[in-house]
């Protein structure tokens, strides 16, 4: 019973060291517990000044299966727009209030909404969850149990703050700008002055959420300006160039899907529209979902609603209106729905409708605030979830009831039309590569028709233009749709300071095509490393070096060929191309300068911050190093042998070979005229070096040992043997003609290994003929 209890406290905490902060923070297989300890004082003000932003200093105990943490002065004000006049009221906590730029578990607010419009308090919990299955860029929620003094306030949902904390966590690239949409977010033209979208209707309804001081808004004027007035023959192309095309789809997707209203499309409300920097891109996030699944207030039937004039017939909607006026637009709108409405279907996520109920159900029945605003009993909270039919005031449908007639609905309504074929979505890898580099490219596309054509078309600086064929190249059972349309193809490398563009171009049956982007896209070759590089590997450790707990342990060694420390908190490791974030550096990982560090790929967390959770395999495989999730390096070691590691032959550089392992030191072979290399208690020399045809091989042991000799090529491949067997302490030496030898054996650079009392001594040897 004892080792069984050990085994699952190790498994735990392998679990625990694998997450990340949000995980933890939003572990929702255990409801969370969060006392609130504020002057009573403070309370009342609060809570009989409901439209009051001020805020005030609390203690947070925070509790859940893996975090039990008090925080002192944190600030605690009521939030929400309609629902603070709500008997059970929303609130928000600010870590960072009294102490700036401070965090807990990676965000420095947090969102505790009351739902009191929903009897079954899980409808936003849901579509969180989807908008997650779907790889959106959204907030991360659980239930909570609340305490204010030691007084239940009934069961939250904690709900991830958008602020620029979440693009640190969300986004590679996150020092862009971040507007909040509220009531009426149109999107509607308002004139060439960026100015004039700073305050709208009497209020603020494009809120800058980052970047406030410089108050810059240019890209979101130039973001309305294209969805307003570009002209019908260039706004395919143009918001295809200005907007992530895909988060857009996601979102109205799951919108539709959901019944959820309070949002662009219907009630020009409730989302963040953010400008990523680098990519020079409008990306959409999601904000509040307790209004969907069946609630209404304007006498329509969600559940029957057309995905296709789901909006608002009677006000301008000028960014819906121009997408889906497009043929192959709305036939890719159609495709998000026909993909991600399998996902809807009931069967497929019952269990975890379940689940949230039965967790949260006994707190729901303490919940007296709950009861205060539409007297929902524990019998609604019951039959919301119910398959049959429920109806309560403004909750027209149970969510079983709704999701099943939502899915026939949308099935039934859905159709696709001829249109051109189009891509979507890609990505390529190295985005900087070296002249040796192989280029990745994996590519997002959809058509209705067959086709006939699937290129990439690459223009070389000598204006040559080479098409290689895509290769269709789905994830099986994937819910993202980008991976389940995705094509691949790989390009040879462009050679040393090269510039090449590329785009995409698509042919149907039906004689229809995409080509795109309209604009090639360029990448440039490097002769210069200016980031990280994964430098040695070494996938079989019998005796070279030991980790921290005394083990001999698979490694790979990073290293820092510039003249600047990089911190790698944002980096990762990995040996699988379809998880790119599977081990994360520790927070705090600084690489100073040419400095070597060394990762053990073991499994096992439990021994220290620096053991990844994946072994290498001899065999030879795939290895990656990502900066979020942009390739950073990666290289395909191939079949190694005991104790000889794979490199970067000297380290940055860009050729690799097989090598004496150099652990945490410069990688280079060894200098030949260094003969008499001593480690503590055996030596190993050769002479003469480099040699014609007879090397003689010279050694000493201090103890009695078995002594045995290899010869490898610089590919990895032993070549020779030499089983000298037991031997006693003392000097020996031998002799070996490579003219004997039956193999013919080439002019070249060559290892020998010497193995004795468990370690391994190299040296390298010169053939000359």
């Amino acid at each position: 019973m004892k080792k069984f209890t050990a085994f699952i406290v190790l498994l735990f905490a392998v679990f625990i060291a694998a997450q990340t902060k949000l995980d933890l923070l939003y572990d929702d297989l255990q409801i969370t517990k969060i006392y609130i300890t504020i002057d009573p004082v403070h309370l009342n003000f609060i809570l009989n000044n409901p439209h009051s932003d001020y805020e005030f200093p609390c203690t947070v105990n925070y509790i859940n299966r893996v975090i039990n943490e008090t925080i002192d002065s944190v600030g605690f004000r009521i939030r929400g727009n309609t629902s603070r006049d709500a008997q059970k009221k929303s609130f928000k906590l600010d870590f960072n209030k009294y102490f700036p730029g401070r965090t807990f578990y990676s965000v420095t607010e947090m969102n505790l909404n009351g739902e009191h419009n929903d009897p079954s308090i899980v409808r936003s919990k849901l579509g969180w969850n989807f908008f997650q299955k779907m790889g959106m860029k959204s907030s991360r929620a659980n239930h909570v149990e609340l305490y204010l003094n030691n007084k239940f306030y009934g069961v939250y949902i904690s709900v991830e703050h958008v602020d620029k904390f979440f693009l640190k966590n969300h986004f590679v690239n996150n020092d862009g700008n971040l507007w909040k949409c509220l009531w009426p977010a149109d999107l509607v033209y308002l004139g060439e002055d960026p100015n004039l979208y700073k305050s709208t209707n009497g209020g603020t309804t494009y809120d800058l959420i980052t970047n406030e001081v410089p108050g810059d808004y240019t890209n979101f004027a130039r973001f309305v300006r294209v969805v307003n007035n570009t002209p019908q023959t260039a706004m395919l192309d143009s918001l295809r160039k200005l907007l992530d095309l895909k988060s857009f789809l996601k979102y109205f997707t799951t919108n539709v899907l959901f019944g959820a209203w309070d949002d662009y499309w219907f009630l020009k409300n409730n989302y963040y529209i953010y400008h990523e920097p680098v990519k020079d891109k409008i990306i959409l996030i999601p904000y509040d979902y307790d209004n969907s699944m069946g609630v209404d207030w304007f006498g329509v039937d969600w559940s029957q609603r057309s995905p296709y004039m789901f909006g608002n017939s009677n006000e301008p909607r000028p960014l819906t209106r121009n997408l889906f006026n497009y043929l192959s637009i709305t036939n890719l709108y159609t495709h998000f729905l026909d993909f991600y409405s399998q996902l809807f279907k009931l069967n497929n996520w019952e269990p975890e409708i379940d689940f949230y109920r039965n967790q949260i159900v006994l707190p729901a029945q303490r919940d007296t605030f709950r009861t205060k605003d539409y007297g929902f009993t524990i019998d609604d909270f019951y039959n919301s979830y119910s398959a049959n039919h429920y109806s309560n005031q403004h909750v027209k449908f149970g969510l079983k009831e709704f999701a099943n007639r939502r899915y026939t609905s949308v099935r039934n309504q859905i159709f696709y039309s001829n249109a051109n074929p189009i891509v979507y979505d890609y990505d390529y890898y190295p985005k900087s590569p070296r002249p040796i580099d192989t280029i990745h490219f994996n590519v997002s596309l959809f058509s209705r028709a067959k086709l006939t054509k699937a290129l990439i078309q690459i223009k070389y600086s000598n204006d040559h233009w080479v098409e290689y064929p895509l290769t269709f190249n789905p994830i099986p059972d994937t819910k993202l749709i980008e991976e389940a349309d995705r094509w691949s193809v790989n390009i040879p490398p462009i050679g040393r300071n090269n510039v090449i563009g590329f785009r995409f171009y698509l042919l149907d049956s039906l004689n229809q095509s995409d080509s795109y982007p309209r604009n090639l896209v360029t990448i440039t070759s490097t002769d210069t490393i200016n980031n990280v590089v994964i430098n040695e590997v070494l996938a079989k450790n019998t005796s070279i070096i030991q980790d921290d707990a005394g083990q001999f342990e698979d490694w790979i060694e990073v290293y820092n060929p510039t003249t600047q420390s990089i911190d790698l908190s944002n980096y990762y490791l990995t040996d699988n191309p379809l998880n790119l974030n599977k081990w994360q550096f520790p927070s705090g990982t600084i690489l100073s300068p040419f400095e070597h560090k060394i990762i053990w790929c073991d499994e096992d967390s439990s021994q220290g911050p620096m053991h990844a959770n994946f072994k290498i395999a001899i065999e030879g495989e795939f290895i990656a190093l990502i900066n979020g999730t942009s390739f950073i390096d990666s290289i395909t070691i191939p079949a190694q042998t005991v104790d000889i590691s794979y490199g970067r032959i000297p380290s940055g550089s860009y050729i690799f070979g097989f090598m004496p392992p150099t652990p945490n030191a410069a990688n280079s072979p060894l200098n030949v005229e260094d003969e008499n290399e001593v480690i503590t208690n055996y030596s190993l020399s050769t002479y003469p070096n480099p040699f014609n045809s007879t090397l003689t091989v010279e050694y000493t042991i201090s103890s009695p040992s078995e002594v045995n000799f290899s010869v490898y090529n610089l590919l990895g491949e032993k070549i020779k043997e030499f089983n000298v067997g037991n031997v006693r302490e003392g000097k020996y030496n031998f002799k070996w003609n490579t003219e004997a030898e039956s193999l013919t054996i080439p002019s070249g650079i060559y290892f020998i290994k010497m193995d004795y009392n468990n370690r391994s001594l190299f040296k390298k040897i010169v053939l000359m003929k």
